[in-house]
């Protein structure tokens, strides 16, 4: 018998390189602006990255970003490598992240509200920080989550009262 396991990683990494050569290229050539891959395109990439695939900051950890802080100034060689090393990290994280999420949001919804504190909710996400612990992200979705029943509950009392004011009408 032989080991083929070794071949499809091989292939795998074959198809990768392919992949990313050809992504090189269409942003070389293809782009209607090209820039040249720097340190400080790498910085920007990396900020941007964080910042839409986490934008209400609920996911990630500050410690995460300082883990991955290393590949802040390394995308361009990364990108020139054909590596996917830091998007495999990534998402690693991420999906950890995500299933860490899931007990937390689920204890939310399941549970009742209360509405008597006097609570704030920012939405200038750009301005937020990552949280540096876990209760602090906690926190982060239990006012996410409150803000949204809260906007859903007036939806549907507008449209309540509007369908009743309507039927009045008629």
């Amino acid at each position: 018998f032989k080991d083929s396991s070794n071949r499809k990683t091989t292939v795998a990494a074959n198809e990768q390189n392919i992949i990313m050569q050809t992504v090189m290229d269409i942003l070389q050539q293809g782009h209607y602006s090209p820039r040249p891959l720097t340190d400080s395109l790498s910085m920007k990439t990396f900020d941007d990255f964080f910042e839409t695939l986490d934008y209400e900051k609920k996911f990630f950890l500050a410690s995460d970003l300082n883990e991955l802080g290393h590949y802040r100034t390394e995308i361009d060689q990364e990108v020139n490598n054909n590596s996917l090393q830091f998007f495999n990290e990534v998402v690693t994280t991420f999906r950890k992240r995500i299933e860490e999420a899931k007990p937390i949001y689920t204890k939310y919804y399941s549970t009742p509200f209360t509405f008597t504190a006097n609570d704030s909710i920012d939405f200038k996400y750009k301005n937020l920080k990552f949280p540096t612990t876990e209760a602090e992200r906690d926190k982060r979705w239990e006012q996410t989550i409150k803000y949204r029943v809260l906007a859903k509950y007036t939806d549907l009392k507008e449209a309540n009262d509007q369908k009743a004011k309507d039927s009045a009408n008629y």
